[in-house]
């Protein structure tokens, strides 16, 4: 019976050292569950934020080799560039239409890849390009400093306006700057350089009456 009692209290002693061991098993997965979902929230910002400059990178390096397409373009135009369209291109076609079309550039880089959808045909939302309002729509390189801008991120601001085409200044019917990333539109000066710009820099220093966020709101 001494044997029997003996081998009875083992047995519960084991038995509550198995539920303790459960126990502390759920409570360390809840533990490591919790850290997860903490870090999770940490992270998923500074990721979001790293995919985003990483766009802005991209988007970047897009506008840098509009402007090699540009340069070479330049030298079979006397130093002329096409920047909108209208008789005196082809078709009446887009800067971009004329570029890829003419094998200067491929598609790919004419929208920063934060924007939706594929290119249209005639590149009509492409990036912005600086438009004069005069024809035939053509720039003399050596007209323009490293401080003129030539493109950047712009904003279809209605269903009639073009997207391709962006003008300073107060006009209506054509692209705005479009801050794209982080609060900044990218903008390809006349020297090949691309700086994200502010919607204090733009009005301040290129006299944009109006700017529209990443949400498309106009301010």
């Amino acid at each position: 019976m001494v044997v029997k009692y003996k081998k009875c209290q083992r047995w519960q002693k084991d038995d509550k050292v198995m539920k303790m061991k459960k126990q502390f098993n759920l409570i360390e997965l809840l533990v490591v569950i919790a850290i997860i979902g903490i870090l999770g929230s940490l992270l998923l910002p500074a990721l979001g934020q790293a995919r985003d400059k990483s766009r802005q990178s991209v988007c970047a390096n897009n506008q840098k080799q509009i402007s090699v397409a540009f340069y070479t373009s330049s030298d079979d135009e006397d130093g002329h560039i096409y920047v909108s369209s209208s008789s005196a291109l082809p078709t009446r076609s887009t800067y971009g239409y004329y570029l890829i079309n003419n094998d200067y550039a491929s598609a790919p880089i004419f929208r920063c890849p934060k924007t939706e959808g594929e290119l249209s045909d005639n590149a009509w939302n492409s990036y912005g390009a600086r438009y004069l309002h005069t024809a035939p729509y053509l720039m003399k390189i050596s007209d323009y400093t490293s401080d003129d801008w030539l493109l950047g991120d712009s904003y279809q601001a209605s269903s009639a306006d073009a997207m391709f085409r962006m003008t300073n200044g107060t006009s209506t019917g054509y692209a705005w700057p479009h801050l794209m990333h982080s609060g900044k539109a990218n903008f390809l000066f006349f020297d090949g350089h691309v700086e994200g710009l502010s919607s204090a820099y733009l009005k301040s220093q290129f006299n944009y009456s109006s700017v529209f966020s990443e949400s498309g709101e106009s301010f």
